[in-house]
């Protein structure tokens, strides 16, 4: 059998055609997968994400619940008449040994929101800097829980005066039954 050669043009095209097919099939493939590998990887880095996060609120859900437990849980008529006494008594033992003298204790309006109610007290004290450190330590540790709203220091007249703080502390209490309780001094 002779070959013609109109016949090995066509046999040499449809040759030159395939391959041409076949490298565009590889290269496409060859893009596809780097397409893929960058896709696996944005998903992967936002899996990590979603992890990270998952942990960090798993550490904030144990954080909340452990300061739930440090609040103090009364019933929806608890009022300053009750919760006075105990933060007078809480105030003191953060002042006792530092050179921190109370002036005035004054309560403040109680702002219940939902079943948590808070119970600020307005301090005055006359201190130095190291014992308004000590006190503002123990406030941070105290435990019911006690958070400073305000501070508020003034120098004293002289350079061995002592300072004039005033300070707003709010206690937290976890209201039992509905909310919209709470009372006055």
């Amino acid at each position: 059998m002779k070959i013609r050669p109109q016949m090995l043009v066509g046999m040499t095209i449809l040759a030159g055609v395939l391959l041409g097919g076949m490298v565009a099939t590889c290269g496409y493939q060859y893009l596809a997968i780097a397409a893929t590998e960058r896709d696996i990887a944005e998903q992967r880095a936002a899996l990590a994400t979603a992890k990270r996060r998952t942990a960090e609120l798993v550490a904030l859900q144990v954080k909340s619940a452990a300061l739930v437990k440090q609040m103090a849980h009364h019933p929806a008529s608890w009022s300053w008449s009750a919760q006075l006494p105990q933060m007078v008594a809480q105030v003191s033992a953060l002042t006792a040994g530092s050179h921190a003298e109370i002036d005035a204790l004054q309560p403040a309006p109680v702002a219940v929101n939902a079943q948590l109610a808070r119970f600020p007290l307005r301090l005055t004290l006359h201190t130095d800097i190291d014992s308004l450190v000590t006190i503002l330590r123990r406030v941070r540790q105290s435990a019911p829980v006690l958070a400073v709203d305000q501070l508020a220091i003034r120098v004293g007249a002289k350079p061995d005066d002592p300072l004039q703080v005033q300070l707003t502390v709010s206690s937290y209490v976890m209201l039992e039954g509905h909310a919209g309780a709470g009372g006055k001094p």
